[in-house]
């Protein structure tokens, strides 16, 4: 596994965008601040799909999953669950 905020247990993509996300490990100086997917910081912790949580976000699907649904993502990109913008709302276009 590539070592990159992607891959990190504490990094929660954006909701809209696939190039930044959230970082909420504590113990870096990172902390609830945005930083780039791609990007390889020394407080990397890998991911693990089997971990105790309940919910997934499917990066390929965009979409959340239910981990009993996991068999029909199989060999998708996945994700915790995504960091939802207050203000994302903003970035979406009105329809008449």
């Amino acid at each position: 596994m590539e070592i990159k905020c992607l891959n990190c247990r504490y990094f929660r993509l954006h909701e809209l965008r696939d190039n930044i996300g959230m970082c909420m490990n504590k113990d870096s100086p990172f902390y609830m601040k945005m930083v780039m997917a791609d990007w390889q910081c020394p407080f990397f912790m890998e991911f693990n799909e089997e971990s105790e949580e309940e919910f997934f976000w499917c990066v390929d699907c965009k979409t959340m999953i239910h981990k009993s649904l996991l068999p029909l993502h199989n060999g998708h990109k996945l994700v915790k669950i995504p960091y939802i913008d207050e203000d994302s709302h903003l970035e979406t276009y009105v329809a008449d």
